[in-house]
């Protein structure tokens, strides 16, 4: 999740969760800087978002709005810097004791506590620099994982012996397993690790989760291709929705996410 930070009406953004944390405890940022995030209705101060308390804000920290690479304007507070406080619940001024021999900030005409303007932030990509997988990446993917339990059966179906059933079936349990831990923790089935390439949110390029994945990625897809007609129709698209822009199936499009390349060793 990114956020970004206001104070005396310059902004600064998008910066991800991890990089405000470190400005909090570096002092880069105060508990009393305020931030916004979509899903937000208002600003609200960083200390009550996070739960830190931290030195108040210097009306000079930020001289400008600055873009979201520059943060040289980030710089611990001192001493010398003024006080502002901020009420508990409506958070209006209430008190600001200026530094000596400092220019007054204007701000009258500036509202820091209203969303911020589209012209003023611009939302995250959604996948940072990822590319998004090929067709034919996704093609093999799909073959490797729709191969997976047949090669983990084959051993027990074509040799008699009990010991190779019993090998076959733990390493189809095994396979199972392994599936889901891919699928939580890298966003990869074993098909896509082979292929480089992982399930990511489209709208924030993180990812989705076991649960979005299992359930409305694919059992909310499997039920509807069970509905007759219907089912027959939403597989044929779900397999041609791939061919657009976005190189998305139905599923993706359903569970919100995309697939993206990755780095080999992720």
């Amino acid at each position: 999740m990114s956020y970004y930070v206001a104070r005396d009406g310059n902004t600064v953004g998008p910066l991800p969760e991890q990089e405000v944390m470190q400005y909090l405890h570096t002092g880069g940022l105060v508990a009393a800087d305020l931030c916004w995030t979509e899903g937000m209705s208002s600003w609200m101060p960083l200390g009550a978002r996070f739960g830190m308390c931290q030195p108040l804000p210097s009306p000079q920290l930020f001289q400008q709005p600055v873009a979201r690479t520059d943060t040289s304007l980030l710089a611990p507070v001192t001493q010398s810097q003024p006080l502002t406080e901020y009420s508990g619940q409506d958070m209006s001024l209430i008190r600001s004791t200026p530094a000596l021999a400092r220019e007054p900030v204007p701000t009258a005409e500036i509202n820091p506590y209203a969303p911020p303007a589209s012209r003023q932030l611009t939302r995250p990509e959604n996948r940072g620099t990822a590319e998004l997988a090929t067709h034919s990446q996704r093609l093999l993917a799909a073959l490797a994982d729709g191969a997976m339990p047949f090669v983990c059966m084959l051993p027990g179906i074509l040799l008699s012996s009990e010991f190779w059933k019993w090998l076959s079936v733990a390493a189809f349990v095994w396979m199972i397993f392994y599936q889901l831990y891919l699928v939580r923790v890298r966003g990869q089935t074993i098909g896509k690790k082979l292929l480089h390439i992982r399930i990511v949110n489209k709208d924030n390029g993180e990812l989705p989760g076991i649960n979005k994945i299992i359930f409305m990625r694919n059992l909310v897809p499997q039920l509807i291709s069970m509905i007759p007609l219907l089912g027959a129709i939403f597989a044929l698209a779900d397999f041609l929705w791939i061919f657009r822009e976005e190189r998305r199936c139905l599923h993706d499009v359903i569970a919100g996410t995309i697939v993206v390349q990755c780095n080999p060793s992720a």
